[in-house]
């Protein structure tokens, strides 16, 4: 049985977020702007939200913040 906290995610919608989490540092790394990064990170991941409309817009936003900073 699943804990209550673990309910709603499914192992694709983590490993999305991990690739956007990777993705979002990446990028912080390659351009060096914080600003920059979130922005073009969001930018390419935006058909990622589209195409999976299980995944919460902010939790998206959070996870590009956290990886960009």
């Amino acid at each position: 049985m699943m804990p209550s906290s673990a309910k709603g995610f499914s192992a694709h919608a983590l490993t999305t977020l991990g690739i956007i989490l990777a993705a979002a540092i990446a990028l912080r790394f390659a351009l060096g702007s914080a600003t920059v990064s979130m922005m073009t990170a969001a930018g390419l991941i935006l058909p990622v939200l589209s195409s999976n409309p299980g995944i919460d817009p902010a939790l998206m936003a959070i996870v590009i913040g956290a990886g960009a900073t």
